[in-house]
């Protein structure tokens, strides 16, 4: 027989280091919300701690203002016996309350999809409705299964608590510890969402493979459980911090040789010679005056020393070095041109004059001001190039500023003091203009349609009359033959609506639910969750249906919102390729757009579709499309248009498609249905 437990505890294990991995990287990352975790701001996060003497053990968050005890387990079940797991999670919340009571606490079960319904569904709602002061509404009396697992949770409880004090546990020490406990349900193993989004957060932020720091995150965790040791966030960024370098306007490569300020005492240009073609004049030339004046005008293109004499600029430079560069990389386009060079006849520094010297100062200070904010000046879309120049603009009616350009954005009298540098931008060339701190904070709570990759051609249901705008308070209850229950959803969110059309849905559904039985085809939930429809579809999809009794209208709170609301955005982000050119959005052979769930597989998406379509797609950068409500304006337009959308496409060398969603409007599916 082999060791079964031996694997599970060394799931369990890998589980909970990988809770610490994420922790750490949103930390790493700078990032505070922790998807699936509410109650630690990994921004502020001062220590975690590893098998401690804590009664609840496995991982403690301390951060300003949280104290996050965290049992991990990756699968588990709800059981009245004493001598269960989940007895055993309760004994140690107990233990805690106990010990060490401390008002603000969390006692966080962090669990796998893998737990049961009854710990990601009633115990989530149910701890959630005493947090609210929700329990005992009755508009929304609680189910046969909820009723069980408050009842089996409450008398472990008093269980552990009798024997662990010696006296009887008091209501509001009850209500207390079952309140402090939070269900976390999280997607971490290998291949999930939640290790998905640690690699798009590594892949942004290291120059190493995310695969292998994701690995040395999680291995760190192991060696410091192993050693019930605590590791500040210090030594997490002394550890691990060193592997994190994201292009900022701080990691500067300058064309100044060797130099780490700006250089301000010259202008060094390109410039047509006048009135004679084939002609350039590279000109060094005194920026400031003896008592501070700039000595030159910058212009409409133009570098005017007079009203009679201007010269038309190609491009300005703050060194000879970075116009010499100009020269070099240009050199074909140029080989036809006489260059003419004009340097300045001194010795003297003029950048280490105090006014360049005052100036460049000035200039550093803006670009540390940017902090991480990189948006072009010129388009002020994100900046993610490498070698994307940092430019001064200091010109006739314009007001001074510095800071980042695109490579197709820079212009004429741009004043070009050097570039930024990234391994990462430059793995990912058509993404300079994507923005990546954007697409994180949103794909966390986002993209809840696309949580089960299809394995080959699925549909994706769009909904063209979608109305968030309802905030009823009633909503509608869907009771399944095991007594656990379902909310009725629209975009990964309970639907909310009135009581007389609660009731009017609820009817219907019903309806739906008998007619379903008496074709021996029920409608049903997978154990999951998170599939919905016929007995035979939801095992053709690989899940485990659920039959639906009876469905009811309820009073909605912020409880079932908690429970069974799973995503912020149900479509979005996605991403799509713009055409450099034109500026919108690329479709193939003018029939589809096509959209992507993760922009870093683009060149891996594109290299398909030219293949199978025997085409050369333009010059073009990705976009986002950042919520739901901008997803339904781009679906209308260019269905409007009859143009289809496809998510993640790929197709065969015969033009089928292999795999992917193609989104078809709700309302004719159903309409199809019918006919």
């Amino acid at each position: 027989m082999g060791n079964s437990g031996g694997a599970a505890t060394n799931s369990g294990i890998d589980f909970q280091q990988r809770i610490a991995a994420y922790i750490m990287t949103c930390h790493l990352c700078g990032i505070g919300e922790i998807s699936g975790i509410d109650s630690i701001d990994a921004s502020r996060l001062k220590e975690l701690r590893f098998e401690t003497n804590d009664e609840i053990d496995d991982l403690v968050a301390l951060g300003d203002g949280f104290r996050v005890l965290i049992q991990a387990k990756r699968s588990l079940n709800v059981s009245s016996d004493v001598d269960s797991e989940y007895s055993s999670v309760i004994s140690q919340f107990v233990r805690q309350y106990l010990s060490d009571d401390q008002q603000t606490d969390v006692y966080l079960l962090a669990v796998s999809p893998k737990a049961s319904s009854r710990i990601r569904g009633e115990l989530r709602k149910l701890t959630e409705a005493v947090r609210l002061n929700e329990m005992g509404a009755s508009e929304n009396p609680s189910t046969i299964i909820e009723d069980e697992v408050l009842t089996k949770t409450q008398e472990l409880i008093e269980h552990h608590f009798r024997k662990q004090s010696g006296r009887v546990i008091a209501p509001h020490e009850k209500s207390s510890i079952f309140g402090r406990i939070h269900v976390a349900v999280l997607d971490i193993e290998s291949g999930g969402a939640l290790e998905s989004a640690a690699m798009m957060l590594l892949n942004v932020k290291t120059q190493l493979d995310p695969k292998t720091l994701w690995g040395a995150l999680i291995a760190l965790g192991l060696t410091l459980a192993k050693d019930r040791l605590s590791i500040s966030d210090k030594n997490i960024r002394e550890r691990m911090g060193k592997f994190i370098t994201e292009a900022t306007p701080d990691t500067l490569e300058l064309s100044t040789l060797g130099g780490k300020k700006f250089a301000s005492g010259r202008e060094v240009v390109v410039a047509e010679y006048p009135e004679e073609d084939n002609k350039l004049i590279v000109a060094e030339l005194i920026r400031f005056a003896s008592d501070g004046r700039r000595r030159l005008k910058f212009s409409d293109g133009k570098l005017a020393f007079s009203d009679d004499y201007q010269w038309t600029v190609r491009r300005r430079f703050s060194t000879t070095t970075g116009a010499q560069n100009y020269l070099v990389n240009e050199m074909e386009d140029l080989k036809n041109y006489e260059v003419i060079l004009m340097p300045i006849n001194s010795d003297e520094d003029y950048d280490a004059s105090p006014y360049a010297q005052a100036h460049s100062e000035y200039c550093q200070a803006q670009l540390r001001n940017l902090g991480g904010r990189m948006y072009c000046l010129h388009c002020a879309e994100a900046v993610s190039e490498d070698r994307a120049a940092v430019i001064e603009i200091d010109e006739e009616d314009e007001p001074h500023r510095v800071g980042m350009v695109h490579s197709h954005c820079l212009r004429p009298l741009d004043r070009y003091m050097g570039h930024i540098q990234s391994t990462f931008f430059r793995k990912y060339e058509r993404l300079k203009t994507f923005d990546y701190s954007e697409w994180l904070r949103r794909v966390q709570r986002g993209q809840g349609a696309f949580g089960r990759k299809p394995g080959g051609q699925a549909f994706l249901a769009w909904k063209s009359e979608y109305d968030d705008f309802s905030k009823g308070n009633w909503c509608i209850r869907v009771t399944l033959e095991d007594g656990s229950a379902q909310y009725i959803t629209e975009r990964a969110r309970v639907l909310r609506v009135s009581r007389s059309e609660a009731e009017r849905l609820s009817a219907h559904f019903n309806e739906g639910i008998e007619q379903a039985k008496s074709d021996s085809n029920p409608l049903c939930y997978s154990d999951s969750g998170e599939m919905y429809g016929h007995y035979s579809t939801i095992l053709k999809e690989g899940g485990n249906p659920v039959s639906c009794t009876h469905s009811a209208a309820v009073k909605f709170t912020q409880s079932i919102d908690a429970a069974y609301s799973l995503s912020k955005n149900f479509y979005t982000p996605l991403a799509y390729l713009s055409d450099a050119g034109t500026g919108r959005p690329v479709t193939l052979d003018d029939e589809v757009v096509p959209l992507l769930t993760n922009p870093l597989l683009v060149e891996e998406y594109v290299a398909n579709w030219e293949k199978a379509g025997n085409m050369k797609l333009p010059e073009c950068f990705v976009s986002i499309i950042d919520t739901d409500d901008r997803f339904d304006r781009f679906v209308r337009l260019y269905m409007g248009k009859g143009i289809g959308i496809a998510v993640d496409p790929k197709w065969t060398l015969q033009r089928d498609l292999a795999s992917g969603w193609i989104v078809q409007h709700f309302e004719s599916l159903v309409s199809g249905s019918d006919s």
